[in-house]
């Protein structure tokens, strides 16, 4: 009996470790070439609630480029007059340390800040990221799909 346990159990990890998704990342061995691209935004969870992204919203972008260059943009309709406006646009750069990540922001707009913001990057897959941000006492989740080179905006 004890033999069938062990075997059991034997094969059960053995099949675990040849399961497995082609998407799954294993960032610490693999190459940080899958950041390189245009991400839009998809979903915003704020205090961990669902919050609502509509069309204005989703032309919200991180850009990642092979120099290491980032930026993001985020747009937003305004009540006062209804239209689609960019909100807040950051630029700087990226670096992938320790196996992680991370948005370095230089500039918010039009101001160079004075003590550089770093921001990590979390995949969940090749083709899906989020970000997490508190802002005026909220804590928000941005979550982004990488887009083709052929996808539209």
């Amino acid at each position: 009996m004890k033999k069938i346990i062990f075997y059991s159990i034997t094969g059960f990890f053995i099949a675990l470790m040849f399961t497995g998704c082609d998407k799954k990342l294993d960032v610490i061995e693999g190459t940080p070439e899958y950041i390189i691209g245009e991400w839009q935004l998809e979903r915003i969870t704020v205090s961990g609630m669902d919050y609502p992204v509509n069309d204005c919203m989703k032309r919200s972008r991180m850009y990642f480029s092979s120099n290491h260059d980032a930026r993001d943009k985020y747009y937003t309709i305004y009540q006062s007059t209804g239209l689609c406006t960019l909100h807040l646009e950051h630029t700087g750069h990226w670096e992938f340390e320790g196996g992680k990540f991370y948005m370095i922001v230089e500039t918010e707009g039009n101001t160079t800040l004075s003590n550089p913001r770093r921001i990590e990057i979390h995949f969940t897959d090749t083709e899906h990221a989020y970000v997490e941000q508190s802002y005026n006492g909220y804590f928000g989740t941005f979550y982004f799909k990488k887009l083709d080179d052929d996808d539209d905006d």
